[in-house]
């Protein structure tokens, strides 16, 4: 049994809000590589609302939920590759991007306890509400509002 395995069975023995990444094999650099998605999606959209082990994880399971329905929403609006390439034509959302798809994985690769991935993934949350929420408002066209003319 490896070491990784190991720490998250331990923990799992112990109760609370754990959670286990079962394709984890390894902390090499491939190993890392292989675990990409998943640990991504553990840090964005998780803990799912079935997950909840007591009120305090509501809230966030709520706010995942959330987050996972407004991303989801931007994929199939955008076609999935204009989710992407959309960032590259501003320097904000370039950078929000880029810092959540390299923090984000780790974040959910090292924790593997909600309330830790709560507080490791605090730097990502604001720079990847941050691209939803520009990308939502500078690629998709809204209605606007007609201004009175004014006499």
């Amino acid at each position: 049994m490896n070491e990784v395995l190991f720490i998250q069975n331990s923990q799992k023995n112990q109760g609370g809000s754990v959670y286990v990444l079962s394709n984890v094999d390894d902390f090499s650099f491939w190993g890392i590589l292989k675990t990409y998605f998943s640990s991504l999606t553990v840090a964005l959209f998780r803990p799912y609302i079935w997950e909840i082990p007591n009120l305090i994880a509501t809230a966030n399971a709520l706010e995942s939920l959330l987050v996972f329905i407004f991303t989801f929403y931007l994929l199939i609006k955008l076609k999935f590759t204009g989710f992407f390439s959309a960032a590259f034509k501003n320097r904000i959302l370039t950078f929000s991007l880029i810092f959540t798809l390299l923090l984000a994985p780790l974040a959910g690769l090292v924790s593997f306890n909600f309330g830790t991935l709560v507080r490791y993934k605090a730097p990502v949350v604001p720079f990847y509400y941050t691209y939803l929420i520009l990308l939502y408002y500078t690629v998709l066209p809204h209605k606007k509002v007609k201004e009175k003319e004014q006499y």
